[in-house]
């Protein structure tokens, strides 16, 4: 992206950001968009340099990681600076992740090492957070699928009308997406066991400056955008969307204004999945040991396995197991130490350490 582009974002969103009193408000329902911590205050001077800041920082990611164009990208974003609350607006100033900043501008108490669960959250309308997930980060398994188209409202469906809601699907194994628009070859790869789907929504040139929420299937609608759009330009915004298991739908789309709506899942986490152990067992043969006296064998794991048991087989030609003593048979560090005492009076016999070593296949 070039100096000018960049320059012309900087400049459309400060002077969209700083009109605080003058602009119309993006949506006229404020209860709709007024994010959490609202009354600090804010000088019209320090709203406008921390939304420079941002636009700087995020243009250029938003270009070439999103393809989105920056100057409509940050003309979408004009609203959400401009309405903020203080706070939120400085801290999404730091913020080091894309999605933490956006999670912050909307509200959410977030670092940008839980951005991930942010978004797998939702407010209820007396303002407590809710987990819509367990941790996505840490009970949950992100799983890369190759874009796939699951809805397109151009294609099936029709436009969303002003204020309607429109429930999805969110898998269909061993089935297309054809009746929501998407892909009429393709299940898109998610499973049925999937407890949430990672989709790029896209505002499609919208005819009027617009608000789009997503938020699981019979659950209550939370009072934050997924999407601010904006009018005769293409928005998306990729997140994070729980899916409600057992009911008709999965997810659910608000339109505050008419909206073509155009949803390409990209991943989708699930809980881990049990794996079974690769195990081998290891064998080591004692040389002969005379009648009387005490032997000691070690044996470690292939590299790669791990010693997970052990035990021992008395060998020899005139083997009595009566005859032995087994001292000791345990681990001892990365291997497993068998020690044992031949009480025959006259034979000698050998011992055979067995060792089982396991590993997680692929690691």
């Amino acid at each position: 992206m070039n100096n000018k582009t960049l320059m012309a974002a900087i400049a459309a969103a400060c002077l969209l950001g700083s009109q605080v009193a003058a602009a119309r408000p993006l949506i006229t329902n404020t209860a709709q968009v007024q994010p959490a911590n609202q009354g600090s205050s804010m000088s019209r001077a320090e709203r406008q340099q921390l939304t420079a800041q941002i636009v700087q920082h995020w243009s250029y990611y938003v270009q070439k990681v999103k393809g989105e164009n920056a100057s409509v990208w940050s003309r979408s974003m004009a609203a959400l600076f401009r309405t903020s609350d203080p706070g939120n607006l400085r801290r999404a100033a730091k913020m080091g992740t894309y999605e933490g900043m956006i999670g912050v501008l909307l509200g959410h108490n977030t670092t940008d090492e839980q951005v991930i669960d942010a978004f797998a959250k939702s407010t209820s309308p007396g303002g407590v957070t809710i987990a819509l997930l367990g941790s996505p980060a840490a009970d949950l398994v992100y799983n890369v699928l190759t874009p796939c188209r699951i809805f397109d409202t151009r294609v099936t469906g029709g436009t969303i009308l002003t204020n309607e809601t429109r429930d999805f699907i969110a898998y269909n194994p061993g089935g297309n997406f054809s009746a929501q628009g998407g892909s009429a070859s393709s299940d898109c790869g998610v499973p049925a066991y999937a407890a949430a789907v990672v989709v790029n929504i896209t505002d499609v040139l919208p005819i009027v400056n617009n608000f789009i929420t997503v938020w699981p299937f019979g659950e209550t609608r939370p009072t934050t955008a997924t999407i601010l759009g904006v009018k005769n330009g293409n928005v998306s915004n990729e997140t994070v969307i729980k899916i409600t298991q057992g009911g008709a739908s999965h997810f659910s789309a608000f339109a505050f204004g008419k909206a073509d709506l155009v949803g390409d899942v990209v991943g989708y986490f699930s809980a881990p999945e049990a794996t079974a152990l690769d195990c081998t067992i290891v064998n080591k043969t004692s040389s002969n040991v005379a009648a009387g006296a005490t032997v000691t064998v070690k044996q470690s794991c292939p590299a790669g396995y791990a010693v997970t048991g052990g035990g021992l087989n008395i060998t020899g030609n005139a083997t009595n197991p009566s005859d032995w003593t087994i001292n000791e048979s345990y681990q001892k560090g990365s291997e497993w130490e068998v020690t044992a005492t031949n009480h025959n009076a006259t034979d000698a016999d050998t011992i055979q350490e067995k060792v089982t070593c396991c590993r997680v296949p692929g690691h």
